[in-house]
Order: C-alpha cells, then sequence, then structure tokens
C-alpha cells in the first residue's frame, strides 16, 4: 500500500492499495504522486495432459500481458475462460474464449483488487474476492446484466469462492471466527453458515458421489504440520485425502471424481491426477516453470486432457501516478 502522512500531525491517508511492491514515490506537482509498482508476471498456459509426458510444443499461452494474469477458471460449457488480469494496472476479473480470443474486463473496482473468480454450474454467474481497506469480501456477479451481490460483510477475511455442485450455496474460507474455517453463504446472499470446526481455507464440492462431497484446503494441520486436502464426513470428521504445502493451499481442483494437484518438482510444475474413488495416483502431465502460488491457479478441461495454469514468467514494473 502508499500511503500519505500530514507532516503536522502525523494523520496518515491511504493513496493505494494494491498488491505488489510499491517504491519511490514522488510528488508530480499539483497531479498526484507518481510511484513504481512491481510485480511478479505470470501468464496463463493451456498444457496437454496425458498419462505419459506431454509434448512440451502443444503447450500455448492462454493469456499474456505486460503485467500478471492469473487465476483461471474453466465455464461449465467449456466455451469460456473466467481470470484475474492487472493488465488496465489493476486487478481485475476478465472473460475470455476459451482459447484466449477476446478477453473483455468485467469488472472495475480500480485500486480494490478482485480476484479468484469462479463459476456458478449453470454459467450465468462469476463469484470472486474483492480487497477492502480492512479485509475483504466475496461477490456474486450476474454475467447478463451485470449485477452485483455483496454475499459477506465485516471487517474480515473471505477468500476463495466457490459454487456448490446445485449452485444454490458459496462456499469461502474466511476467519470471521478466529481462526480459519470454511463457511457457506446462499448465493443470492442471505446469513453466512459455519461449516467446518477443524480448519479450512478453501472448499471444493465434487459430485462423484451421493450426496457430493465437500473436500477442503487446510494449509497446516492442527498439530501445525504442513496441510492438506481433507475429504468432510457428514458428521463432521475428517479423512486426510492428500499432502499440500502451505503455499500451493489453492492449486488443485477435482473433475469427474479426479483430484488434480500441481506441485513443483525443481524448476518443473507437475500435475498428478488422483482417482478419489479406488486411491491411484499417477502423473498427468507438466511444464517447465512455476505455478503462481497463494491462490487457485490450476484448472483442468472437463474431458480430462488439459490444464489451464498460470505461470511465473518473471518480475515486471510499472510508473504509476495517483491523484488524490
Amino acid at each position: 500500500a502508499l500511503w500519505r502522512f500530514d507532516v503536522d500531525d502525523g494523520t496518515p491517508a491511504l493513496l493505494v492499495n494494491t498488491t505488489g511492491l510499491l517504491r519511490h514515490p514522488v510528488r508530480v506537482g499539483e497531479r498526484g504522486y507518481a510511484y513504481e509498482r512491481w510485480d511478479g508476471k505470470t501468464d496463463i498456459w493451456e498444457v496437454t495432459l496425458t498419462a505419459h509426458d506431454p509434448d512440451p510444443r502443444e503447450n500455448r499461452t492462454l493469456q499474456a500481458s505486460t503485467r500478471s494474469d492469473l487465476n483461471p477458471a474453466i465455464g461449465p460449457d467449456g466455451k469460456r475462460l473466467a481470470f484475474t488480469s492487472s493488465r488496465t494496472g489493476n486487478y481485475e476479473i476478465w472473460v475470455s474464449d476459451i482459447d484466449g480470443s477476446r478477453p473483455r474486463q468485467l469488472t472495475a473496482y480500480g485500486t480494490r483488487p478482485a480476484e479468484s473468480p469462479a463459476w456458478s454450474p449453470d454459467g450465468t454467474r462469476l463469484a470472486f474476492e474483492v480487497r477492502g481497506e480492512a479485509g475483504s469480501h466475496i461477490v456474486s456477479l450476474e454475467l447478463e446484466n451485470g449485477a452485483e451481490t455483496v454475499l459477506t460483510e465485516g471487517d474480515f477475511e473471505h477468500r476463495a469462492p466457490s459454487f456448490s455442485v446445485d449452485g444454490r450455496q458459496v462456499y469461502f474460507g474466511s476467519n470471521r471466527s478466529g481462526s480459519w474455517q470454511i463457511w457457506r453463504v446462499p448465493a443470492t446472499g442471505g446469513a453466512p453458515q459455519r461449516v467446518t470446526r477443524q480448519g479450512g481455507f478453501r472448499a471444493l464440492e465434487s459430485d462423484h458421489t451421493d450426496p457430493p462431497t465437500l473436500y477442503v484446503a487446510k494449509r497446516h494441520a492442527a498439530d501445525g504440520s504442513e496441510g492438506g486436502i481433507y475429504a468432510l464426513a457428514e458428521d463432521g470428521s475428517e479423512q486426510l485425502v492428500a499432502g499440500l504445502s502451505p503455499a500451493h493451499w489453492g492449486n488443485w481442483t477435482i473433475v469427474d471424481g479426479g483430484l488434480f494437484i500441481a506441485r513443483l518438482e525443481a524448476s518443473v510444475t507437475v500435475i498428478f491426477r488422483s482417482d478419489l474413488r479406488d486411491g491411484n495416483t499417477r502423473v498427468a502431465g507438466s511444464v517447465d516453470g512455476w505455478i503462481s502460488r497463494e491462490a487457485p491457479n490450476l484448472a483442468i478441461t472437463a474431458d480430462g486432457r488439459r490444464a489451464v495454469l498460470a505461470r511465473f514468467t518473471g518480475l515486471a514494473a510499472d510508473l504509476l501516478l495517483v491523484e488524490p
């Protein structure tokens, strides 16, 4: 963040609240303040998934700009891609065709970053998180008319939304109870309901069972060790399904009874698929470079043949001007 302090009474005033490293602010006459913003640059890639090593020539870039493109989410019709981009100077929600063509900006929150879009099962809405000066909130956007519904309130963190299989609920992680737990709220708005008691940061519901099973990612286990992905039973008990490093709490997804997890091995991102029915695990594919961390950055096509992920490509800087 970039702040201005009154030299007489020391009163602070927030000028810019955004991600990245903000450096070297200077006054530009009466116009405002110029400053540098440094960010890790990420592009969105499509990666071939096979039972063996993929042919790297088939991998391709779907979204790339002078800034970062991340948080890919494939629409339920398989024809659209929602993602986060800072190409305008601020992190906003965008949508494009699945091949990356015809990108279109959906939100305009300015210095309040909008991130981590998730599709409703019928493809008519997106849920995402918006950061404010105090905490962050989950917002639902109707794609047809642009109407927005703020689903959470209070000065707490609300992260990583996802829809239930029937589209009636939105799950999210929050520290509103004093610790990070999974909550859910009606997709049209209402009172949030706490779901977990033993911790949780992100949740996805899978319909490979009847009724659907909720899977929960934890950054850390109860004993303080590295977290993992847990299957939540109706009685509230949990079963560990897969290990997960804290920084990669968002880099997993579930498609057709398969749990896909992206892991870093040296300088390669390796994608594993575990069958949730029989537990069989295999390497599904890989790509040179690092998948972006600390957010949901892995999506899989419905047929399980392609992965779409945000891949770190280096550092980038912009020179920006803020007008108080």
